[in-house]
């Protein structure tokens, strides 16, 4: 289990459980902790920080936001895993996160099961 955190603060866990290794690629569905609708949290985050979003449609509540830099993972030993990520949705549904990891030792060592 990883932990999401957004500004220091916890919002929610994954456990990661799709990549694509050759892109440096970790992603999986969050869980939200005490966060309603993601797509009103996230969508109120990128407009407070000017977060440029991909994709937003509102009638449907489905976003995609672009690199988020406060946007962090911790491994089960609440150790940071160095990366960037941004977070895709739709309420009602799955949201996720998508996380590029430039560091292949650490994507080795970290994410051994994937390979």
């Amino acid at each position: 289990m990883y932990f999401v955190k957004l500004n220091n603060e916890l919002i929610g866990t994954t456990k990661l459980e799709n990549t694509d290794v050759s892109m440096g690629m970790v992603y999986g569905e969050i869980n939200f902790i005490n966060i309603i609708s993601p797509y009103s949290f996230f969508k109120s985050f990128s407009q407070k920080f000017d977060i440029e979003l991909a994709i937003d449609y509102p009638d449907d509540k489905v976003l995609k936001t672009r690199i988020i830099p406060q946007l962090k993972i911790y491994n089960p030993k609440h150790e940071i895993i160095q990366g960037q990520g941004y977070i895709t949705g739709m309420d009602n549904s799955d949201f996720q996160i998508e996380f590029r990891i430039s560091d292949s030792d650490l994507m080795q060592k970290e994410f051994y099961h994937h390979f």
